[in-house]
This record gives C-alpha cells, sequence and structure tokens, in this order.
C-alpha cells in the first residue's frame, strides 16, 4: 500500500518544510503534495529538486482545510 500525505504552507522557511518533508519520508510515506497557500510560489524551485515531492500554487489563500482538500483532488486525479 501507498501513503500520500499533504502539507499545506503560507510563508514557510525552507529549513523547516525540508525537516518535515524528511521526517515524512523516513517514516515510510511515499508521495508529498505541497500545497502552497503563499501569496507568492517562492517555494516551486525549492520543492521541484525534491525526490517524491509535488509542488502545487494555489494562488491564493485556500486556508487549511482547503489547502488540504486541493492537494486531495490532485492525488486522485
Amino acid at each position: 500500500m501507498k501513503l500520500t500525505t499533504s502539507i499545506v504552507t503560507y510563508i514557510t522557511e525552507r529549513k523547516e518544510l525540508k525537516k518535515c518533508i524528511d521526517s515524512m519520508l523516513a517514516d515510510g510515506i511515499d508521495h508529498v503534495y505541497i500545497s502552497d497557500n503563499s501569496p507568492s510560489d517562492d517555494l516551486r524551485s525549492f520543492c521541484e529538486g525534491l525526490s517524491n515531492v509535488e509542488y502545487f500554487f494555489n494562488g491564493k489563500n485556500l486556508g487549511y482545510g482547503g489547502g488540504h482538500n486541493a492537494a486531495i483532488r490532485k492525488a486522485i486525479a
């Protein structure tokens, strides 16, 4: 069985995001979706270099639940 998770970000520091992603992947998560609610897509280039991570920019702040719902839609598409 494959495990997928999502992280909702809003003006998130790369160092903290990397620690979170590394921890999830070390615990057996197969794929991480980054749902970015920030006003700009500054994390895009950072996330593109990471294995098993899919970044997408929402273009606006969807809120915590809305960000996860967007990730779920991507995961099941």
